[in-house]
């Protein structure tokens, strides 16, 4: 599933260049469920451009089956990061 997603590294998203990579999971955690974990950066920080549905339908094209997708926000302004997890 994960490795599907990985043909989306380096694609224009609105504007932005997605990076995307398979996240290594810490040697603590639930290896199984990380090792379904993408990483995507350079993101763009507007929030009317960048929202789960939108890199939903994205990742939905390359069949991808998403469980969850956690868009990382700044803690104290809650502006985007330009980053997530899916």
């Amino acid at each position: 599933m994960a490795e599907k997603a990985l043909k989306l590294n380096n694609v224009n998203l609105k504007g932005q260049m997605l990076r995307v990579f398979i996240s290594k999971p810490p040697a603590t955690e639930d290896a199984t469920a990380l090792q379904r974990t993408l990483f995507v950066s350079n993101l763009p920080f507007d929030d009317q451009k960048t929202n789960e549905d939108s890199l939903r339908t994205h990742f939905d094209k390359f069949g991808a089956e998403i469980e969850e997708i956690r868009l990382i926000r700044d803690a104290k302004s809650g502006h985007l990061k330009g980053f997530a997890y899916i």
